[in-house]
């Protein structure tokens, strides 16, 4: 699937469709340890990170992944993985 893609196309390819093509490429290669690096290299946007850490155990997840979390830092603050949900709420009113 992922080798589909001419040498053009990959490098017409935002960053982060890249590191996702590289991580499916790890991940067809059974890298398991290559893929979870890859993810923790994608610059996630705040809201998704944000509906992540609403998800059970989100948080400790996006921790335990060591995903890059600087979007949602710049937008909810350094602490908001730790923050209640009343806090969160308040965050995302005040972010937009």
């Amino acid at each position: 699937m992922t080798s589909e893609y001419t040498a053009e196309e990959r490098a017409a390819l935002s960053e982060n469709s890249k590191i996702v093509l590289a991580m499916m490429e790890a991940e067809d290669r059974g890298d398991m340890a290559e893929a979870d690096r890859l993810l923790s290299t994608l610059e996630g946007p705040a809201h998704t990170l944000m509906a992540i850490r609403n998800s059970p155990g989100g948080a400790d997840w996006i921790r335990r992944m060591n995903l890059n979390t600087r979007l949602a830092d710049e937008k909810y603050g350094p602490d908001w993985l730790e923050l209640t949900e009343e806090e969160v709420r308040d965050r995302e009113r005040t972010a937009g």
